[in-house]
């Protein structure tokens, strides 16, 4: 674990929490009323159906064939004794994704990063980016020159699009 005044760390963290607040009104929509757990907890969301657990990254969704997350989660998720479905939350550069836990569609490996001061590689468990499903994804702008689409235009587009789908998990 990197040194708690680590400059990225610190970043990372504060991006991550923050990206939380930011998102839950997205998951309420799609989940319902959810209460925010305490950072100590091994998940971030819960409800009398559901509990949660949100990674924030900064890249597109599809950018490599997995995403990932420490395989830790899923070993405490496996330890709980609740009959709540556990759904992990992508919040990706071009929209949030979810993954809803199923013992068959993941796989563990070993992963992590070394750009904070230290090695933090360890066992992850990573998704196919097949198994996800889309619960809001963010307006793309075109650059295309033949398009005529302004960026408002593209904004009305993507609200129009999402106030109308009403479809849940």
């Amino acid at each position: 674990m990197p040194h708690k005044d680590n400059p990225q760390y610190l970043a990372d963290m504060s991006f991550g929490f923050g990206e939380e607040d930011k998102i839950q009104p997205y998951l309420e929509h799609r989940f319902g009323k959810l209460n925010k757990l305490d950072k100590y907890n091994p998940f971030d969301f819960e409800n009398d159906e559901f509990i949660i657990e949100v990674k924030s990254r900064r890249i597109p969704h599809n950018k490599y064939k997995t995403l990932m997350f420490n395989y830790t989660k899923l070993e405490k998720l496996e330890l709980m004794e609740t009959k709540k479905r556990a759904i992990f939350v992508f919040n990706c550069d071009d929209g949030v994704f979810g993954w809803e836990y199923d013992s068959t569609e993941f796989f563990v490996g070993r992963g992590g990063r070394c750009d904070r001061g230290c090695n933090e590689y360890s066992q992850m468990a990573y998704i196919g980016i097949d198994k996800l499903f889309e619960i809001e994804t963010m307006p793309i702008f075109k650059k295309d020159k033949d398009k005529d689409e302004s960026c408002c235009e593209t904004l009305r587009r993507s609200i129009k699009k999402n106030i109308t789908s009403t479809d849940k998990v």
